[in-house]
């Protein structure tokens, strides 16, 4: 047979981060997944998704142990109600199914964008809408486990719908400018990029440009470059002239 040891908890450190695995002190430990970067834990008691790297340290990656988020642009500033579900893709991206927050998340390994956490589906409200439409403005009802395919299309167990919930790339097929004045030009919209392969991407068009003269990328606000790194987020800002 098999031989068993353990990696980590039933330590004394509360609140682990930095410190040896087998020395953290877990409270509900809800979900784990493998990833190139090392093995993520969800613990649903302390509020709290931790990564234990490939040298048995346990880093705390997203929650602030409580419920309330104190800063929604970064995941360790974000308050966690009830992480009950993770998967890990190519680039080490984790995503969290928030079960009481009807949120799942992807906490970034790269910042480059000024944030690393972004809601993938979920609104936040309780509900069973936005089928065929962008993912980030649909609602799901406890959200308990997810998964990943090759492609990094997610799938969510949509509990409280009895639903199997998927989300697939590209997220939107359009973008909305809002009512823009004939000789006007809208404000900036952002279309949100990420790389979840585990190489950097080059855009074989930069700088970006548009086949439609009623379209134009802002350049001021757009944040993408030629080159997106593994894991890494952008954005490309495109305004609407009628």
């Amino acid at each position: 047979g098999g031989q068993r040891s353990s990696i980590a908890g039933n330590g004394s450190v509360v609140d682990a981060n930095g410190v040896l695995a087998v020395n953290a002190l877990f409270s509900d430990p809800s979900a784990v997944a493998l990833g190139p970067n090392g093995i993520a834990v969800a613990d649903a008691g302390t509020h709290y998704v931790h990564l234990i790297d490939n040298s048995g340290i346990i880093h705390i990656i997203a929650g602030n142990g409580s419920t309330t988020t104190t800063n929604a642009a970064i995941a360790t500033g974000t308050g966690l109600l009830m992480p009950d579900g993770i998967a890990i893709d190519a680039a080490g991206d984790i995503y969290i199914a928030d079960d009481t927050a009807n949120i799942v998340y992807a906490v970034y390994s790269v910042i480059s964008n000024g944030t690393d956490i972004y809601p993938v589906i979920g609104t936040g409200t309780a509900g069973y809408t936005g089928d065929g439409g962008p993912s980030i403005s649909a609602t799901i009802n406890a959200p308990l486990a997810i998964a990943l395919d090759g492609s990094s299309d997610l799938f969510v167990v949509d509990s409280g719908n009895s639903a199997l919930r998927e989300v697939t790339y590209p997220v939107t097929s359009y973008i909305s400018f809002g009512s823009v004045l004939v000789g006007a030009t809208s404000s900036p919209v952002l279309q949100y990029l990420a790389n979840a392969g585990n190489a950097n991407l080059a855009f074989s068009l930069y700088p970006f440009t548009t086949t439609d003269s009623h379209y134009a990328v802002s350049l001021g606000s757009t944040t993408c470059t030629a080159t997106m790194v593994s894991a890494g987020v952008c954005d490309i800002a495109y305004t609407f002239s009628p």
